[in-house]
């Protein structure tokens, strides 16, 4: 379930503020799990500007977000060790500032920000059409502290690249996430034929078996779409070091969606109804370790497959 709205509150002399936010509440069932409601990223979030003149504006952006997962530890009841860790997923528990960046964007060339923000590299991907299941990408897609830089588009082009700084700037403290990310996107239609084609490089340090280690990370993914009809197909290839070893994971992403909009009043400004079908698979080609199977639920030379329906509700445009 999703009901978003947005209003612009001010847009006086140059300067325009404008507020948006949603309410994303998901169903889910997982094996070894009760099923359970949680919250899949409801948020509130402010955007301003300022025109500077000469095609040159100033912009800031910041979001709320309300819910943050709880980590439990179960202890053995005699010796107390820790015998399982899970995380709770809970609902309202924690109003934080998720998103903090400003920058600028001048017409026609691209938009430069500095700041708590998605990197280009969350752009990259044409399979997770759900938003938050099935997608693969493990891309450098955002940072606390980043400079992302993304251009205008070009006849259907855009491209761009983001620099993350780790979060100690001591020299002896570990360089974990700081990493850069190049991206390409391609977005081209023709009546009611659409294609893209999306492609992404990126390297981060983390800390694997006590050592800073670099993972690399590409990404391809290319759509073809005909009016409600889309197909997708993600590869993702992803070289890190686990458990103290070099391990290079391979894997595919396809999806299959149709979406059929029902405007109940049909008129602007009414309510409306959005409903979604998707049906997604993942085929990985190496034994991944347990966290990453885990992640992405996938398995060696298998395909997962997996079908779900998303109902939105929100206005006519």
């Amino acid at each position: 379930s999703n009901l978003a709205n947005a209003a612009t509150v001010y847009n006086q002399d140059g300067t325009k503020v404008d507020v948006n936010g949603s309410v994303r509440l998901i169903l889910k069932k997982e094996k070894n799990e009760r099923g359970d409601l949680v919250d899949n990223g409801s948020r509130v979030s402010f955007k301003a500007s300022h025109d500077l003149g000469e095609g040159l504006s100033a912009l800031a952006y910041a979001e709320l977000r309300f819910s943050k997962n709880e980590k439990v530890e179960v202890k053995d009841a005699q010796n107390q060790q820790v015998v399982r860790k899970y995380e709770v997923e809970r609902i309202g528990n924690d109003v934080h500032v998720k998103r903090l960046y400003a920058g600028f964007a001048y017409e026609g060339l691209g938009t430069l920000t500095f700041g708590n923000q998605l990197t280009i590299g969350d752009d990259v991907g044409v399979s997770d059409y759900t938003y938050f299941l099935g997608g693969i990408n493990n891309l450098l897609s955002s940072g606390e502290k980043a400079i992302n830089f993304k251009s205008a588009e070009f006849n259907g082009f855009t491209f761009g690249g983001a620099y993350v700084f780790s979060a100690d700037a001591d020299k002896q403290a570990p360089r974990d996430g700081r990493g850069f990310v190049v991206a390409g996107l391609y977005n081209r239609k023709m009546g009611d034929v659409g294609f893209a084609l999306e492609a992404g490089y990126s390297q981060k340090y983390v800390t694997a078996a006590a050592k800073q280690e670099k993972e690399k990370a590409f990404m391809v993914g290319t759509e073809l779409s005909y009016a409600g009809l889309a197909l997708g197909v993600d590869y993702h290839n992803l070289k890190s070091n686990v458990e103290g070893k070099n391990v290079l994971l391979k894997w595919l992403n396809l999806c299959i969606m149709t979406s059929k909009v029902n405007c109940l009043f049909g008129k602007k400004g009414q309510r409306a109804l959005q409903n979604r079908l998707y049906v997604g698979g993942s085929n990985l080609q190496h034994e991944p370790c347990e966290g990453l199977a885990k992640k992405f639920m996938l398995h060696k030379n298998k395909w997962v497959v997996r079908p779900f329906i998303v109902i939105k509700t929100g206005t006519c445009l």
